[in-house]
């Protein structure tokens, strides 16, 4: 075991070498793609991203290898926000265990870096017959489209779900689990009665897939750092709850992943309810199918996601849960020149009975193939089929621990953690960020997460204003403070 661990270290050592190597001696582009030069009369060529997400950044970056440096033609991305935000590491932002800042990568950056265009603007649709955007900004003409626009929570249809459960997709949502856990230890430092007292220390979780496992570890983690700030708390008055409607974790994984993760769970003290459906979300409680009530202030959703709604403007057949069905090129059927990627897309591959999962590999694989199927397009060239290999799945399950599947090799314990902080630094965007990153994770081994609150507890009575009294008013009017009268 520790030879296998050194060499392991080994490999991640040499990993963030070439991340370092590429920061500072960046290879030049070698690979274009050839395209008939347009005649003088004609316009140049734009392609258009939707999203720079996983699979939008993917895009852009095989874009640059295919096409950079081309003057006939252009390429531009569109995003309702100005920065890619590397969400795998949303959980610790909600844990306290990386800044929000250091997740997140300015798009107008990633613009320069790639040399195209960026705009922030809201797409409203698509006009597939005028072969342009509707957009907050104006309509967006484009020759070749890859729409990647993400995708939001999905609460199935659940508004009470909506309305009380936090979910976890963005920095801001992050932030406010961070500070509703925080505020949530705060009252309880005070509060007498003790059945609102152990509502405000019961956290569930629902979902247990990879973001609801991961959130359930480092929350974990984040309880041990408060409570000895909090003597009054004890350890076992806090639970910790994670509710997954299918019977086991990691729903489509390798099983012996999600075994390894509900021991790990188990061990940190995370109670697991399988095969349980949610049925009901209030401010003060949550209830399941078969009739079970648990009192808690702290609901978190991370049960899925559906793609976001300009997805439900596109024709052709879709999945229950929104994705759009594309063909083998990763094509919109019917509609040349138009390719969709990652969250939004809904792909079976020969080799699968279902279609790819909604995951940050998948949107980049599709992302890469996208932009190469879209210059092909413009080009004439045919269109070549995507193909995709599942390398494996990495899940973080907590301090010092992960587990690591591995074309079906599976790896846990420290291996597995250091194979996962690997290969979050490769896909962290920005030199910066993963310095500082690798900076937060060595705190977070000695206990040091972030246990400040930004967000006031709602309800609380301000504190009144302080008033002058008449004769101070008059002795600071004398002095030139403040006018008299």
């Amino acid at each position: 075991m520790r030879r296998g661990t050194g060499l392991i270290a080994a490999l991640i050592a040499i990993a963030m070498l070439r991340v370092i190597r590429g920061r500072l001696w960046p290879r030049q582009d070698v690979r274009r793609t050839t395209m008939a030069a347009p005649a003088p009369d004609q316009p140049a060529r734009r392609i258009v991203i939707v999203g720079i997400g996983f699979a939008g950044l993917a895009a852009l970056g095989r874009l640059k290898q295919l096409v950079g440096g081309d003057a006939q033609t252009e390429v531009l991305a569109v995003d309702r926000r100005n920065y890619h935000l590397f969400t795998p590491l949303l959980y610790q932002v909600a844990t306290g265990g990386v800044e929000p800042g250091l997740i997140a990568y300015p798009a107008r950056r990633i613009a320069r870096d790639h040399r195209i265009r960026f705009m922030e603007a809201v797409v409203d649709g698509v006009d597939l017959a005028r072969h342009q955007l509707d957009t907050d900004a104006g309509p967006i003409a484009y020759d070749a489209l890859i729409l990647a626009p993400g995708s939001v929570p999905n609460f199935f249809g659940m508004a009470d779900a909506e309305q009380y459960a936090l979910p976890l997709k963005w920095i801001r949502d992050g932030m406010r689990i961070h500070d509703r856990v925080i505020n949530a230890f705060e009252q309880a430092d005070r509060e007498t009665d003790r059945d609102r007292r152990q509502m405000l220390l019961t956290f569930v979780i629902v979902g247990g897939g990879a973001t609801g496992v991961e959130l359930a570890a480092s929350l974990s983690d984040l309880v041990a750092t408060l409570l000895p700030h909090y003597p009054s708390i004890r350890s076992e008055e806090v639970r910790l709850l994670l509710i997954e409607a299918r019977d086991a974790l990691l729903p489509g994984w390798n099983p012996r992943m999600g075994q390894r993760a509900a021991r790990q769970l188990l061990r940190h003290h995370v109670e697991l309810l399988l095969g349980t459906m949610v049925s009901r979300v209030t401010d003060a409680a949550i209830e399941t199918a078969a009739g079970q009530r648990i009192p808690t202030a702290t609901v978190i959703w991370t049960a899925g996601v559906r793609p976001e709604p300009l997805v439900d403007l596109l024709p052709g057949p879709k999945l229950r849960d929104g994705r759009v069905r594309v063909d083998r090129y990763l094509a919109l059927p019917g509609y040349p020149g138009v390719f969709i990627a990652g969250d939004a897309a809904a792909m079976i591959l020969p080799t699968m009975d279902h279609p790819l999962p909604p995951t940050a590999r998948a949107a980049i694989e599709s992302g890469r193939a996208a932009a190469e199927n879209a210059v092909r397009y413009l080009a004439g060239q045919p269109l070549l089929p995507f193909e995709y290999r599942v390398p494996g799945e990495l899940v973080s399950l907590g301090r010092g621990a992960a587990a690591a599947d591995i074309r079906g090799v599976v790896f846990d314990g420290l291996p597995g953690w250091l194979i996962r902080r690997g290969v979050y630094l490769t896909n962290l965007v920005g030199f910066r960020n993963r310095l500082f990153v690798i900076l937060e994770w060595l705190f977070v081994t000695f206990r040091q997460r972030a246990i400040a609150s930004f967000t006031e507890i709602p309800g609380r009575r301000r504190a009144a204003a302080p008033s002058l009294a008449p004769a101070a008013v008059r002795a600071r009017a004398r002095e030139g403070d403040v006018p008299e009268g």
